[in-house]
């Protein structure tokens, strides 16, 4: 009705069945654009709100040599792809936390996005929807590490984090992105401090720095997890080779 409202008699809608498969949809979002005619297409997620900075989009993207932009989140910390030249030259990936793939990305400038906050509630049907949905892809794809990672993650929001360290561990030992391993490796630390086992958070805070030795956070957190097992001079070891790695 919003779009409706808006748009008025250019609004064009598709209908696309849910299989369970984020990247599905926005690939066919891409295609139901190009057959509409579109030059460019912008994808938004229905909990996402654009603020266009005062940039003047046609201009930018008439000027853009690439064929797909990324806009930045608010606080600045990541972006995302959300602005595609049509016909789209790539496709996302993924069931869910999809991902481009593509070449001759670029940064649409001004423009930001944010997500609108959720409940408590709407968070874990999201996780629990996620992890239903990543436990089915990983069985299908057993040997690809990025999913077991995000598994992992909607997992320990979900506090099991039993079946988390599973996954993060899965994730570890599929040898893929070193740096990908390595935070997954942090992850399983961390669910395991939460399960009060320090000695084994102190483990995998090592694995993840044989994986990958520039991550100071790794250093850090077995740091935190020596201190509560009480190991003050380890900890102070951990400690300094966290801050050796930061000024690295």
């Amino acid at each position: 009705a919003v779009a409706r409202r808006i748009a008025g008699d250019k609004l064009l809608v598709r209908d696309f069945p849910w299989i369970g498969d984020f990247a599905a949809a926005r690939n066919f979002s891409l295609l139901a654009a190009e057959g509409a005619g579109a030059a460019w297409a912008v994808v938004v997620d229905t909990d996402e709100r654009l603020d266009l900075g005062g940039l003047d989009v046609r201009r930018a993207l008439g000027d853009a040599a690439e064929d797909a932009l990324f806009v930045a989140a608010d606080e600045g910390h990541y972006a995302k792809e959300r602005f595609f030249r049509l016909p789209v030259r790539g496709r996302f990936v993924g069931p869910t936390h999809e991902a481009f793939v593509g070449e001759l990305r670029g940064e649409l400038p001004l423009v930001r996005f944010r997500e609108v906050p959720k409940s408590a509630e709407a968070y874990v049907r999201k996780f629990a929807r996620d992890a239903e949905i990543l436990a089915r892809h990983t069985a299908e794809h057993p040997d690809d590490p990025r999913w077991f990672y995000y598994l992992g993650e909607s997992l320990k929001n979900l506090g099991r984090l039993d079946e988390a360290i599973t996954a993060y561990d899965r994730c570890a030992d599929l040898g893929g992105w070193d740096e990908e391993g390595a935070w997954a490796c942090y992850q399983a630390a961390e669910c395991w401090i939460r399960l009060g086992d320090q000695a084994a958070a102190i483990r995998t805070c090592a694995r993840g720095l044989a994986i990958h030795p520039g991550i100071a956070e790794l250093a850090w957190l077995a740091a935190f997890a020596a201190h509560g097992a009480g190991r003050y001079d380890r900890a102070v070891a951990w400690a300094r080779m966290s801050i050796a790695l930061g000024y690295a």
